[in-house]
């Protein structure tokens, strides 16, 4: 490999190598021919650095003939100024044109593409954090510890374990309030900061004062606000109301003590009731949630999986008795449990993925519409509808209702000869039936759109008539 490479030479020839040894070794001799790459792959893959381009990316408008290669100087006085800004939010969206438009003008079409995946965080050559940490030597990229969920299904055999802790599982915004770097962060399962919830923030930073705890992992959720309304919360979409920001509560569900491990779950949750009887009743935003213990057999997990999903909740969380915490890989030591519902709809529009992203020029998601059989079910305050299986009849006073639904169906479940497929199909597709893997309806009618609802967790699984 030559010194004095291009951000596109470098992606290149990382993207062409084989294997995650062959891909290591290639970051590792770029990085030390030009270590200004190194911060090129730090402020792409660091999820603290945020540059809020996710839609109407502008257009390269050619500002001269001469095209500038994107090297060394073009990140270092062009590129990089901008990505701090960026992530500052210095920036109106006019302002990012002006400047984002003749920038890329002056940039080859491989060029483009390269600052384009830079700021949509990914150079789509195989790599990510571990990978680059591991060439480099250091912890250049933060790597997120959030303790990750398995999907159970009857299956899987844990021979192991007479009984699970279990858990409802929420529709909400998994948060972690950590200690990172000397200080307290609120961070996402991903580790991008979560902004806009001071009332929790401060709450938080109470508990773990008082407790000693250096990490406490939960839910934003409400019963009152719907999950939209919360992530609009944390994109910073809209301003809220004091009133509708205290109806936000962080229920938790696991913690870290600082400078220890539990040994078990059980210690974990004995320590977890001790907070909510001292602690908990003195903050109205801050929940504990309760732990129960349900025997290791399908049928009695699906039976609670049902008797949380009645109660609004998603389905259930099972975890290990004998590990309380564990960073980074699923595995059967922490699970979740969600009932999915099947429906046949009506595909209206094939989309293709976004422009910068993984299945750009490809089909991403298929637009759908269809009438869904459903019940009403009191959650807090306020009716959510509830699927309604097909063989499924009404008791105590229970009525159905039709309701009619739009959704874009994702096709992530498709091999990639299956979206090959489809992507050749295009618009011929449409108009044909296809089956929709789904949890639940949406909390509330899309907007202006005659009570259509849509749903959540939409997957393609396959065309239900023949051609």
């Amino acid at each position: 490999m030559e010194k004095n490479l291009t951000v596109s030479e470098f992606v290149a020839s990382v993207g062409s190598t084989k294997g995650s040894g062959g891909k290591e070794m290639a970051i590792t001799r770029a990085c030390q021919q030009n270590p200004w790459l190194k911060e090129v792959l730090k402020m792409t893959y660091d999820p603290f650095m945020q540059y809020y381009l996710k839609k109407g990316f502008p257009k390269p408008t050619k500002t001269t003939d001469w095209l500038m290669p994107f090297d060394k100087e073009f990140w270092e006085y062009k590129v990089k100024p901008l990505l701090i800004k960026l992530t500052n939010r210095e920036l109106t969206k006019q302002q990012i044109t002006d400047i984002l438009s003749p920038m890329l003008g002056r940039l080859t079409e491989s060029d483009q593409e390269m600052l384009k995946r830079i700021i949509f965080k990914d150079l789509r050559c195989g790599i990510g954090a571990r990978t680059i940490n591991r060439a480099v030597g250091d912890d250049l990229i933060p790597v997120p510890d959030t303790q990750l969920c398995k999907a159970w299904d009857p299956s899987i055999l844990t021979p192991e374990v007479t009984e699970w802790y279990a858990t409802p599982k929420l529709n909400g915004l998994r948060g972690r309030y950590t200690l990172r770097e000397g200080k307290f962060q609120f961070l996402t399962r991903e580790d991008y900061p979560l902004k806009g919830f001071d009332i929790l923030e401060k709450q938080l930073a109470d508990l773990c004062y008082i407790f000693d705890i250096e990490m406490v992992d939960g839910e934003v959720f409400s019963f009152d606000l719907p999950f939209q309304t919360i992530m609009s919360v944390a994109r910073g979409e809209k301003e809220f109301s004091p009133e509708d920001k205290a109806k936000l509560q962080f229920h938790i569900f696991n913690i870290r003590k600082r400078g220890e491990r539990f040994s078990c779950t059980k210690d974990m949750v004995n320590e977890l009731n001790r907070i909510s009887k001292i602690y908990i009743n003195q903050y109205m935003n801050i929940r504990v949630l309760e732990y129960s213990v349900v025997p290791n057999n399908p049928t009695n997990i699906e039976d609670l999986c049902r008797e949380f999903t009645a109660q609004g909740y998603e389905g259930v969380v099972l975890r290990h008795p004998d590990v309380a915490w564990e960073p980074g890989k699923r595995n059967t030591h922490l699970m979740k449990y969600k009932i999915f519902y099947e429906a046949d709809l009506i595909v209206t529009q094939v989309l293709k993925g976004t422009e910068g992203k993984k299945w750009e020029d490809s089909v991403a998601a298929l637009r759908c519409a269809g009438i869904i059989k459903a019940k009403k079910i009191k959650v807090g305050d306020h009716e959510l509808l509830q699927p309604v299986n097909i063989d499924e009849q009404p008791i105590d006073g229970e009525e159905f209702v039709n309701v009619p639904v739009k959704v874009e169906a994702s096709c992530s479940s498709c091999s990639d000869e299956e979206r090959e497929e489809l992507t050749k199909q295009g618009n011929d597709l449409v108009g044909r039936t296809a089956e929709v893997k789904f949890q639940s309806f949406c909390d509330h009618p899309i907007t202006g759109d005659n009570g259509a609802y849509s749903l959540q967790f939409p997957v393609f699984l396959k065309f239900k008539d023949v051609i």
